[in-house]
């Protein structure tokens, strides 16, 4: 097991990142899901929550840059997870939803989610996982400073 120090924060980081994405990659492909990456999970997350939003509106959400959501939207469309709808107020305007097959493989991606939540911190009481998300939140406050 690696150390975790100042010196290798990022890089830990990072692998917690991949470890999960490889995770969540595994998991999919076990339920039959092998048309959406793991990236992409964020935003169908944020159209099931919030309903159907302007590409500004995911964009601001997501924390991801415009170029990023264009491309993820795009496939996620291709792929049938998501529509393209004409804003009835303003036309030049397109509102993302998330379709009937997207709302299909709800059950599944929360099933996923909830047993990486559970094995990610298992052994941490109650306590400790409020301290870590604590923490957590003040170094991301202190890395929008940089």
């Amino acid at each position: 097991m690696i150390r975790v120090h100042r010196g290798n924060f990022l890089y830990t980081l990072n692998s917690i990142r991949q470890s999960l994405f490889a995770y969540l990659e595994s998991e999919l492909a076990r339920q039959g899901i092998h048309d959406i990456a793991p990236s992409h999970g964020d935003i169908l997350y944020i159209l099931d929550k919030k309903g159907s939003l302007h590409l500004h509106d995911i964009t601001e959400l997501s924390l991801k840059d415009k170029s990023t959501i264009t491309a993820v939207i795009s496939r996620l469309e291709k792929n049938g997870y998501v529509t393209r709808i004409r804003d009835s107020a303003d036309k030049r305007l397109v509102n993302i939803q998330v379709t009937e097959k997207a709302k299909t493989i709800k059950p599944a991606l929360a099933r996923i989610s909830e047993k990486m939540n559970s094995q990610l911190f298992e052994g941490l009481s109650a306590e400790e996982k409020t301290m870590l998300f604590n923490l957590m939140a003040r170094v991301k406050h202190n890395a929008g400073k940089i």
